[in-house]
């Protein structure tokens, strides 16, 4: 859904869904949404794919606090590499799509 100044709402409707993982960022050391951390997905070949957890994007805006990573043609990534905002750093391996992280 997107709001629109002085103008109706507007529903915008995707492609089907293809697989992808989605994050729920749970900082314990700074701050509790994971708000500023980095992740950098690696596939088996090497690609990488680096998003970084913002709280909005704009004057009185907000994101949902999740951070969702599309695999494309993969099956899993290799490797997630959690940089925290704290300095602190996680990684995942084998991760894949329906899989609680």
């Amino acid at each position: 859904m997107v709001t629109n100044l002085d103008d109706v709402a507007e529903v915008l409707l995707g492609a089907p869904e293809r697989p992808s993982v989605r994050l729920r960022l749970v900082d314990v050391r700074s701050n509790r949404d994971g708000l500023g951390a980095r992740v950098e997905a690696t596939t088996r070949d090497g690609r990488s794919l680096v998003r970084e957890l913002r709280g909005s994007d704009g004057y009185l805006g907000t994101n949902e606090h999740r951070v969702v990573l599309g695999l494309g043609d993969f099956d899993s990534f290799e490797t997630i590499r959690l940089r925290w905002l704290a300095g602190g750093e996680t990684v995942l391996r084998d991760v894949r799509p329906g899989k609680s992280c």
